[in-house]
C-alpha cells in the first residue's frame, strides 16, 4: 500500500505544480490587458466628470452647454 500511496502523492505533487505553472502563465498574459483596460476606464471616466462639471456650471449660468 505504501508503493500506491507515494505514487499518488507523486501525481499530487506534479499535478499542484502544473496547476500553478497554468496560472502563474494565464496570469502573466491577461495582467498587461487588464491594466490597460484599467487605465481606459479612468480616462473616460476623468472625460465624463469633466463633461458633468462643465454641463453643471453652464446650467447654473442659465445656458445652455456647448454641443
Amino acid at each position: 500500500m505504501t508503493g500506491v500511496k507515494r505514487k499518488l502523492k507523486k501525481r499530487v505533487k506534479r499535478l499542484e505544480r502544473k496547476t500553478r505553472v497554468t496560472a502563474e502563465r494565464a496570469r502573466r498574459k491577461v495582467e498587461p490587458k487588464v491594466r490597460d483596460a484599467v487605465a481606459s476606464a479612468r480616462a473616460l471616466g476623468r472625460g465624463l466628470r469633466a463633461g458633468l462639471k462643465a454641463g453643471a456650471a453652464a446650467y447654473r449660468e442659465g445656458r445652455p452647454p456647448k454641443a
